[in-house]
This record gives C-alpha cells, sequence and structure tokens, in this order.
C-alpha cells in the first residue's frame, strides 16, 4: 500500500505531511529498474522508455456516465484485471495523474532518484504531483507497459484536474504525455466513444472530411494555430473543457469567427479562463462543447488533427 488514507472524509483534499511525503517515498525504486532513463531538460527530469505499447493493438471505449455528457471519462485496469478504475482523457494536460486512492488501487511505485515533482499548468492547482510508475495499464485488450503518471501529494479525489466532473468522478486523468505514444486517437462525441490504435494509423474519408489541421504541443497541451476574430493565436485544444471557447479576458458579444487552422467555426459562445480555473492563460481554449460538432482523429504519425461530419446516431426503432 503506497500510503494509509487515514480516517478524513474521501472528499476532503488534504496535502501530503512531511511524514507522509517521507512514508511515500520510503518504497521509492531506481528508475533504471523498470527500464526507465532518466535525464534533465528545461521541465526538470524526463524518463524515457516510459509508456510502451504493444503494436496493432485497439481499444475502444463508450464514455462512462451521464447519457447526454460528452466527458470522455473511460474504463481502464491495472495488473489486478478484477478492479476497474475511471480516467478522464484531457488533452490539455501534460502529463497523466492518479488521486491516491487509486494509486493504491493500480500499484504504482515512486521513483527517485532523481524525485521528480510537477505542480500542473493547464489548470489552477497548487498541489504537487510526484512520478511514479505502474508496470501495465490495461485499455481493453490494449496493454501500457511501464506507464508513467504523477500521484497527487495529497488525500482525497483529484480536485481541479477532475474539471468538476462528479457523475462519475475519474480518479485519474490521461494526459498528452500518454496520448502521443498512440498512432491516433478518435473522440466521437455523437456516439460518445474514443478509439485508440497503437500502430495503424488513421486514413479519413475524403465524403466526411471537413478539414485537416496540422498540430503542434504548448506547454505539453494539443495545440493548433488559429485566429480569434482575425488576429492570429495560438489555440489549445481541450477535450476535458465544458464550454466552447475560453477566452483571458470577458467578452459579451459571441465570437464572430474563430479559426482552426483551416477550420472556420462562426458565432461561437465565449467564456473565460477563471470560471473554469484554467492555467496556460495566455491561449485561448477550444473546448469540447465545440469540439463535440466533429468527430475528431489525432493522428500522432501524421501530426495532424482530421476534423470530419460526426457519426449519425442510430435511429430509434
Amino acid at each position: 500500500m503506497i500510503l494509509a488514507a487515514g480516517c478524513q472524509s474521501p472528499q476532503e483534499i488534504r496535502p501530503f505531511t512531511d511524514a507522509q511525503l517521507r512514508g511515500f517515498y520510503s518504497r521509492a525504486k531506481d528508475p533504471r529498474q523498470f527500464w526507465l532513463t532518466p535525464y534533465e531538460s528545461n521541465d526538470g527530469p524526463v524518463y524515457s522508455g516510459a509508456n510502451r505499447l504493444h503494436p496493432e493493438k485497439m481499444a475502444q471505449f463508450q464514455f462512462r456516465g451521464n447519457s447526454r455528457s460528452t466527458a470522455p471519462i473511460i474504463p481502464f485496469k491495472a495488473e489486478r484485471p478484477e478492479n476497474e478504475f475511471l480516467a478522464l482523457v484531457d488533452t490539455s494536460s501534460k502529463e497523466s495523474w492518479l488521486d491516491l486512492n487509486t494509486a493504491r488501487g493500480v500499484g504504482v511505485t515512486p521513483i527517485a532518484p532523481p524525485p521528480a515533482r510537477v505542480i500542473p499548468e493547464h489548470v489552477q492547482e497548487t498541489i504537487t504531483g510526484y512520478a511514479t510508475v505502474a508496470r501495465q495499464l490495461l485499455l481493453d485488450k490494449c496493454p501500457i507497459e511501464m506507464a508513467l503518471l504523477f500521484t497527487r501529494g495529497a488525500t482525497g479525489p483529484l480536485g481541479a484536474l477532475a474539471r468538476g466532473e462528479e457523475h462519475p468522478r475519474p480518479g485519474a486523468v490521461f494526459g498528452y504525455d500518454l496520448l502521443r505514444q498512440f498512432a491516433f486517437v478518435q473522440f466521437d462525441f455523437a456516439l460518445r466513444t474514443i478509439t485508440f490504435s497503437s500502430s495503424i494509423d488513421y486514413n479519413p474519408e475524403p465524403e466526411v472530411l471537413v478539414a485537416s489541421v496540422p498540430f503542434f504541443l504548448q506547454d505539453g497541451a494539443l495545440a493548433v494555430r488559429g485566429t480569434v476574430e482575425g488576429e492570429p493565436t495560438t489555440i489549445l485544444l481541450d477535450t476535458a473543457g465544458d464550454f466552447e471557447l475560453a477566452l483571458k479576458e470577458p467578452r459579451l458579444d459571441p465570437v464572430r469567427r474563430l479559426g482552426l487552422g483551416s477550420l472556420v467555426i462562426m458565432n461561437v459562445n465565449p467564456a473565460i479562463h477563471q470560471d473554469f480555473n484554467l492555467g496556460l492563460t495566455d491561449y485561448p481554449r477550444v473546448g469540447r462543447k465545440l469540439l463535440a460538432r466533429y468527430r475528431i482523429t489525432i493522428s500522432n504519425k501524421q501530426r495532424r488533427i482530421f476534423f470530419e461530419r460526426p457519426s449519425r446516431l442510430p435511429k430509434a426503432k
């Protein structure tokens, strides 16, 4: 067990005490025991060899929770396959995260030296996460070996990392450090499904393709070159954000023209970053209330995002 949770309410978030942190690291192992190679970067320690996939594997999931929700919350398992956990798939999160209860259930091991410590930047959060490794995660039949996950240094739920999702509440976040390992990841919001492919790439059908847009990572978040009312800017794509567009400053009127590469969207409803506890506030964000108008496929091999006409829902009989 990675750390005893104590007797406080499961809703209560309490940062680790010094004694708890020492207990957390008492089980730490050298990352090289997991065939991970640590090296220093401008962002701190990085571990090569993490999040390894098996070739030619695919997984598809129905979103969990309310049938009207487009939140991409999906199940996953670990080495003990009888236990199931829930993760929010967040393309704006640089790292992948676990709350303490999920970390214990998954059976992660802290890694040190070096002891990698991270505070998330994509949301307003003050609690540190600590680098841990799960020997295997399972997305249906698609295994992920030596998964690098940051365990929150606190008891209680994920807080701002859960992005307000309560029914169900995720115990994990899959960020772009994990998503980038796949050949493609597809969000079909109309059907409430997500598809992962470990090595086989995606080629859209011309008759349903709306736009093909190159992407890059900005501070670890999925991003495209775009425009807001004709002004060029970097725009983050946020599958966990329950809004159409989030801006730094309030705006009363709709954004008449939003450009995502070659895709132009008219009359978009703006919100502000502060209302959703967002970080990375220098950049506008497009959330899933707008993204859900399309079937979206992120091809990491081609470094492009395909925006397609959404799948038709089956007719009621």
